[in-house]
């Protein structure tokens, strides 16, 4: 993962290796002193982070089982689902309007690589002009 992550350009990396072949997490960041490692565990990460100036916010990256959704167990129509997703609060919203989250499917992996770009609005995009 530090090979992939210096190859994109990023500073910031926290690993949870994997059991075996399953699981494994990774959380990768720009800068490196842009996030500190709260705690982890084969099923979490959890960061506080830090970006010019701003508020502290906090980032909890959560992995449950391979697949998180299912419907219809024991029938024909049975169907299971992955649910590798991003929650925010209105607050996160607030400071980030234009983010942007990318959810891109893995072949080797059950569960997705999720990228989320934090993105605000700039400063001189929201005056006015009168």
């Amino acid at each position: 993962m530090e090979w992939v992550c210096n190859n994109i350009g990023y500073e910031g990396l926290i690993t949870v290796e994997p059991i075996g072949r399953s699981g494994g997490l990774a959380l990768m960041w720009k800068e490196a002193s842009q996030a500190g490692l709260l705690s982890f565990s084969v099923n979490h990460i959890d960061v506080v982070t830090k970006v010019n100036g701003m508020a502290a916010w906090r980032l909890t990256g959560i992995v449950g089982h391979q697949y998180t959704w299912e419907k219809g167990r024991g029938t024909n129509a049975w169907m299971e689902v992955r649910l590798d997703r991003v929650l925010t609060n209105e607050e996160w919203l607030k400071l980030f309007p234009l983010a942007k989250l990318h959810n891109t499917e893995g072949a080797p992996s059950d569960h997705s690589l999720i990228v989320l770009v934090p993105k605000r609005v700039a400063a001189d995009a929201t005056k006015r002009s009168v």
